[in-house]
């Protein structure tokens, strides 16, 4: 219904001549679609929205249209020197207009994927600067975006303890974007076991995320919320809840879409499965999407699968997994320089310890 009515707007506007108007249309068909999950259509309404606003010059509309496109590139296509570019074009729109708010909308973007590609000092270097913009304008939504991604990073570079305090910052201001965030920064924390109380705040970690549930998501922000519901549930050690998800997420997408959190979710239930007994499945399922993480995949979440294949090889006994994937996680994690995960390593190493413990008092 919205979609007819908009597309009878561009017919009126395309007779009267008024591009103003019907780049704007555009720019709404595209947000619609994208909605839908019709990605391709959504980039090219787009870009016919960007020719009209290039052409009426209209420059603060022009940034806003390259800022969808860069963001439309990170969240469903993955490819990030597309966003970068996007990105960057808007950025410099803004900047040469005076418009602070979308630019400094623009760093935090861009700060998340230079942390997922291992930039982290330019990463926080901008995500600095835009959270002490966004806070001096008190303009509290996107300061605790800000805030939240730089605790990511800060994670990335080893400041746990900073990392944790923003984690569990409060607001009065509530979104499910924003709680997701949250989420998804806590459920690092667990995962490298740097929070107080654990199970505690597992607890409280799974209530935040029905309370997540309840808000409409896009579905780039669900299949997020989907991995930080599997990770707790591995956590949890509920390996059939986490194949049971991970059925219903396989189902309801299309192969096509969200390649990487595929990939990274397919680990996961190759996880689960290798500890319900399903040894050569969960090989397979860890050989063939290690490969396609490492090639597409954000760094972070490449070094967390490979950890979770290495795990699931110390608890079942097998060395030459072992062997031969230990050499990659070291490192991918001295490549990259990424200190905060090579706190994994040591994980593994207390993993095997622990087992070494147990059979010498069988």
């Amino acid at each position: 219904m919205a979609q007819d009515i908009l597309s009878n707007a561009v017919k009126i506007s395309r007779e009267v001549g008024d591009k103003q108007t019907l780049q704007r249309i555009f720019y709404n068909l595209a947000s619609t679609k994208e909605g839908l999950g019709e990605v391709s259509e959504a980039l090219s309404l787009l870009r016919r929205a960007l020719e009209i606003s290039i052409q009426t010059e209209d420059r603060y509309f022009t940034g806003i249209i390259l800022k969808k496109i860069g963001k439309i590139h990170i969240d469903y296509i993955k490819d990030r020197n597309q966003a970068i570019q996007n990105l960057k074009r808007s950025c410099e729109i803004f900047q040469s207009i005076g418009e602070k708010l979308n630019f400094y909308k623009n760093y935090v973007l861009l700060s998340k994927i230079y942390a997922d590609q291992s930039q982290l000092e330019d990463a926080y270097s901008i995500i600095k600067e835009a959270s002490s913009w966004f806070k001096g304008s008190k303009v509290e939504k996107n300061y605790l975006e800000a805030t939240l991604t730089q605790a990511y990073i800060e994670l990335l570079r080893g400041e746990f303890d900073e990392a944790y305090r923003k984690s569990i910052i409060k607001s009065k201001y509530k979104t499910g974007e924003l709680s997701l965030l949250s989420c998804e920064l806590k459920t690092l924390l667990f995962l490298l076991q740097k929070t107080p109380k654990i199970s505690e705040e597992l607890e409280t970690l799974a209530k935040e995320i029905k309370e997540i549930e309840k808000w409409p998501l896009s579905r780039a922000c669900t299949i997020r919320l989907t991995i930080v519901k599997t990770l707790l549930n591995i956590m949890k050690g509920q390996y059939s809840e986490v194949i049971s998800l991970y059925n219903k997420f396989t189902a309801s997408l299309p192969i096509t879409e969200f390649r990487e959190e595929r990939a990274f979710l397919n680990t996961l239930a190759g996880f689960a499965k290798g500890m319900e007994g399903e040894k050569d499945q969960a090989i397979f399922m860890f050989e063939e999407s290690l490969g396609l993480l490492d090639i597409l995949g954000s760094i972070p979440l490449r070094i967390i699968a490979r950890y979770f294949y290495l795990k699931f090889a110390i608890i079942k006994g097998l060395k030459e997994i072992y062997a031969k994937e230990l050499p990659v996680i070291e490192q991918q994690i001295k490549d990259y320089n990424i200190g905060g995960l090579s706190l994994l390593t040591h994980l593994l190493q207390e993993e095997r310890n622990k087992i070494a413990q147990h059979k010498k008092f069988e």
